[in-house]
């Protein structure tokens, strides 16, 4: 995925959104994935 933000930004944001409880963090070999919630069906 590309953007214009820098990756000092991105970090900054995603780790924001994460101690926010809005996205999880998982780590797996040695990667960090930002994992979204699925959308609950109504």
């Amino acid at each position: 995925m590309e953007t214009s933000l820098s990756l000092e930004e991105a970090d900054r944001m995603l780790s924001e959104m994460a101690a926010g409880g809005h996205v999880r963090v998982e780590v797996e070999n040695g990667n960090l994935y930002y994992v979204l919630p699925r959308k609950r069906s109504v």
